[in-house]
């Protein structure tokens, strides 16, 4: 395993909406220079237990100096994400950076989240938008009004057959890095809703103000 993916995989312990066995791939489900970013996404996020933690996310298009960077897929989106524990106090996250980009199968919508440590980020600034930098996670999703649900997937007690274990190419205590080849197959069958953990809930706080129209103008120019 590359070292990158090591200190992206340790990472992940501190992720509030993932389990010990999360699916961890090493490709997206999707290309994203064929998605386009959900603005139904886009702005302030809280989810918290009472007395026990607090979560809070902010989602916008990915421009970190004002404009999309060269060669960057138009669809990637930004979380910036803040989780509290039960004394108020935030909770490290290693100094990473959350980037994502929608897959709709069927009817149902879904996020490829990427982990991007500050040295994955510099070199795509660098060189361009490198899949094989990063490893993903799969979340489902959906937006009801100023409700975000979201739903990590997660092997963990699921039952198993071809099409999953194929998934596996190795496990460890934490984490599984798969190959997405069958997913998308699995995703579209009925059995897919069983792959996933009980949704977290996220209420809206504030719309996200950020001028997307300009950044994807500056952006094809």
């Amino acid at each position: 395993m590359k070292p990158t993916h090591i200190m992206i995989m340790a990472y992940l312990g501190f992720l509030m909406l993932t389990a010990p066995s999360c699916l961890v791939l090493s490709n997206p489900v999707s290309d994203p220079f064929q998605a386009e970013p959900d603005l139904s996404l886009f702005g302030n996020w809280k989810a918290e237990a009472p007395g026990r933690w607090a979560d809070q996310l902010t989602i916008g298009q990915y421009s970190p100096s004002g404009t999309i960077p060269e060669k960057f897929p138009l669809s990637l989106m930004s979380i910036d994400r803040v989780k509290r524990n039960v004394h108020g106090k935030s909770v490290a996250t290693n100094n990473v950076r959350l980037l994502c980009f929608p897959t709709r199968i069927a009817d149902t919508r879904y996020l490829n989240m990427a982990i991007v440590t500050p040295e994955n980020e510099q070199t795509l600034l660098n060189f361009g938008w490198d899949e094989d930098r990063l490893v993903y996670i799969v979340f489902k999703y959906r937006v009801e009004g100023d409700k975000l649900h979201l739903q990590v997937m997660d092997l963990r007690g699921k039952p198993t057959d071809s099409k999953t274990r194929s998934l596996a190419r190795g496990t460890g205590r934490y984490f599984i890095l798969a190959n997405p080849e069958n997913l998308v197959e699995l995703l579209a069958s009925k059995k897919g809703d069983e792959y996933f953990r009980k949704e977290v809930v996220f209420t809206r706080t504030s719309d996200q103000k950020q001028p997307l129209a300009v950044a994807l103008r500056d952006h094809a120019l």
